[in-house]
């Protein structure tokens, strides 16, 4: 369903939530081919729906929340994710121009920057070798992986009234 018909459906949003992932390892930047690069960015722009979604809700109905999610691959580097990175890094901006927009009509944007989560995604890449499950154990303080609940549990926070002087922030999920 387009969210056009959801919001003449329901007559409105008051929360928007942007989440899409890939988990591909690629080349280093000088070997990334120009379609790694536009498949990384494309993923990242059409899981994005700050323009449809400000044009239809919640920026038009003067309340809500938009909760982005990013990556901690945003914040920071990791060798042979160029594209990926930059995409996540430009959700982070996006998000902060939505704050910046939207906060005099009463809506928060904000973005929540997951680390290693145990997700299908997740394990499909420690399956294939890309990475074993000591090496991510031994980068995390916490020593585990995170759970997808707590990422939700998050969204709901930054969704509700606790949260309402809260936007334009970036909160780093990743166990430290």
């Amino acid at each position: 369903m387009r969210l056009r018909a959801v919001v003449d459906r329901l007559g409105g949003l008051d929360i928007v939530v942007n989440n899409a992932g890939v988990g591909v390892v690629g080349p280093l930047i000088v070997e990334t081919t120009d379609e790694q690069w536009r498949g990384d960015r494309r993923h990242a722009d059409r899981g994005l729906l700050l323009h449809a979604g400000g044009r239809a809700a919640p920026a038009a109905a003067g309340h809500g929340s938009v909760v982005n999610i990013a990556s901690v691959r945003g914040l920071t580097s990791n060798p042979g994710r160029i594209a990926y990175c930059a995409a996540k890094a430009a959700v982070l901006m996006m998000t902060k121009v939505a704050a910046g927009e939207w906060g005099p009509r009463n809506v928060r944007a904000n973005a929540i920057c997951p680390g290693w989560q145990r997700t299908p995604m997740s394990e499909a890449d420690l399956a294939s070798g890309v990475v074993t499950e000591q090496q991510l154990l031994d980068a995390v303080p916490l020593g585990r992986l995170g759970e997808p609940r707590e990422i939700a549990r998050l969204v709901a926070y930054l969704c509700g009234p606790d949260a309402g002087y809260i936007s334009g922030a970036e909160i780093t999920v990743d166990g430290g």
